[in-house]
């Protein structure tokens, strides 16, 4: 399901990732849905995961800094990691904390639904947010079961899952980021933007991994490069929209026609 895997390039994800919900729900129908078709599913819904900054045990100010970095990170592409100069360790997540403390590795890729509840700023002081790559937890459901249903528990189930990834991104991403910043500022942690020129730097060095990623899938007969024009042309369409505005753009105007 290649086409699917497009939030987790570098840069593609808005920074309200509820954004990207209402972005992969409109798009569902001409890129994603049919891959979930070929799996015997039903596309669902997108809940989007915000894009991913980087907890470290030392200050992160450039990109020079991230070079030979050890960094733990779940579903993040090895293309991205070559570029960065980063060594990936694969660990699970109850591992991370003891993983910091003992040195195994210098930093993590994740996101504050994830360094918060595992308490990872208790031994990694410096958080850089650097809106990395993103991700999400795709839903998809049975169309027989579907079928099966009375005609009014279709209608209620079908408009209630754009409604439901809404509610599920902004309350695990952007509600709990903004909580979030109280703890780390309780445990001290320093938060650090790379300036604008560092900014330009880590884009040109990421955008190869991007252009690579389309043209391979470009060969193989996949409109890539149309899906991230697509993306960009919502993006913008979507991104002044505030969390309520876009929660009721979901109620009120839902997709149609996914199925």
């Amino acid at each position: 399901m290649p086409l699917s895997r497009v939030w987790e390039l570098p840069y593609v994800t808005p920074s309200n990732p509820m954004v990207a919900v209402r972005i992969a729900q409109e798009l569902a129908p001409k890129y994603f849905a049919p891959e979930f078709k070929k799996q015997g599913t039903v596309w669902g819904m997108h809940m989007a995961f915000a894009p991913s900054n980087l907890l470290s045990k030392k200050p992160i100010r450039s990109v020079q800094d991230l070079a030979g970095l050890k960094v733990a990170a779940q579903g993040f592409s090895p293309e991205v990691a070559k570029a960065l100069g980063i060594a990936l360790v694969n660990l699970p997540y109850p591992e991370l904390y003891s993983a910091l403390q003992q040195g195994v590795i210098d930093a993590v890729f994740w996101m504050d639904a994830g360094f918060v509840p595992y308490r990872l700023a208790e031994v990694a002081k410096y958080y850089t947010a650097l809106e990395l790559t993103g991700g999400g937890a795709w839903t998809c459901y049975n169309p027989e079961s579907y079928k099966h249903m009375p005609r009014e528990l279709q209608e209620v189930f079908y408009r209630s899952l754009e409604p439901f990834a809404m509610a599920a991104t902004q309350v695990t991403q952007v509600d709990f980021a903004k909580k979030a910043q109280e703890a780390y500022k309780k445990l001290g942690v320093e938060i650090i933007k790379f300036s604008p020129q560092e900014q330009v730097k880590l884009h040109t060095m990421l955008k190869p991994v991007v252009e690579e990623w389309t043209v391979k899938l470009e060969k193989q007969g996949l409109p890539a490069k149309q899906l991230l024009s697509d993306i960009d042309r919502l993006s913008r369409k979507y991104e002044k929209l505030s969390p309520d505005e876009l929660m009721r753009l979901s109620i009120e105007q839902p997709v149609a026609g996914i199925q």
